[in-house]
């Protein structure tokens, strides 16, 4: 779509994280045409900047950890003097990034397979003001949410009503 062209959807879902993607993906599946807006990354903080890159740099330090000990554990490791271990900070952080592409390259690509949903890379505002309806921007490009059709939500799991 070029930065002239306007488009139209049931829905409109900003933010391609932990709540974002899914229910983009239920409402793409009962049929609504869905423009999900997302400004830097598919994922979320967990993905990318939280849950995942900590608990990757937590594992490194776990096993560091446990090397230091190891003749604690009666294990000897051939080489290394009792508790002479070195992390390599470059490498756990390669390791890392590395975790969290393919985390959210994997998020992008199962988003992009749902049949009416439209990804669309930029930071969403309204251009409009919003009245059950509304007119969001990205980048250069504009989208319309025209509704009419009802969403629940209940606990995690989003349900569209049958029209």
């Amino acid at each position: 779509m070029n930065s002239s062209e306007r488009e139209s959807f049931d829905a409109i879902v900003i933010g391609a994280g932990q709540a974002g993607g899914p229910l983009a993906g239920t409402l793409g599946k009962a049929g609504w045409q869905v423009a999900l807006i997302e400004r830097e990354h598919v994922g979320g903080t967990c993905v990318n900047e939280g849950c995942t890159p900590t608990k990757t740099m937590v594992a490194s330090a776990r096993v560091a950890h446990l090397a230091r000990r190891a003749a604690d554990y009666g294990v000897q490791l051939g080489g290394v003097q009792a508790g002479e271990v070195a992390v390599d900070l470059a490498r756990v952080r390669e390791r890392t990034q590395k975790l969290v592409k393919s985390f959210r390259s994997g998020s992008q690509r199962s988003l992009e397979k749902v049949e009416n949903v439209t990804l669309l890379l930029g930071e969403a505002r309204f251009v409009s003001p919003p009245r059950g309806r509304g007119d969001f921007g990205w980048g250069r490009q504009q989208a319309h949410a025209h509704g009419g059709k009802d969403l629940y939500q209940r606990g995690r799991a989003a349900r569209v009503a049958a029209n």
